[in-house]
């Protein structure tokens, strides 16, 4: 019979020192989306919300490619931060005055 010597096996327990240096800027949990208007251009909207109170929403609009001809405007995008519990009542609100413009002819 042969007998051979024992190997000890050890897994490391911490093999990612965090670097003195690192500082913790949170986590949260993120939805993305987009609607593509031509094949190289569309808007995208990201919605975060801050871990681990989760009492916040992170909203960021912006639109990505070429832009109309003619196009005038200076700013392409937006961001805001919303209580959650208000979150509806920021979105109907949004399309309430975009409806009144369209009713008054402020846009088309």
């Amino acid at each position: 019979m042969l007998m051979s010597a024992s190997i000890v096996v050890r897994e490391d327990r911490d093999p990612y020192r965090v670097s003195r240096w690192y500082e913790d800027e949170g986590s949260e949990r993120t939805s993305t989306g987009a609607i593509n208007l031509t094949p190289d251009a569309a808007w995208r909207a990201t919605l975060s919300v801050p871990l681990p109170g989760a009492d916040a929403v992170f909203l960021r609009i912006e639109r990505t490619g070429p832009l109309p001809d003619g196009y005038v405007g200076a700013e392409e995008s937006a961001g805001l931060s919303v209580p959650v519990k208000e979150l509806d009542t920021v979105m109907a609100l949004l399309a309430g005055v975009i409806a009144q413009a369209r009713r008054h002819g402020v846009v088309g």
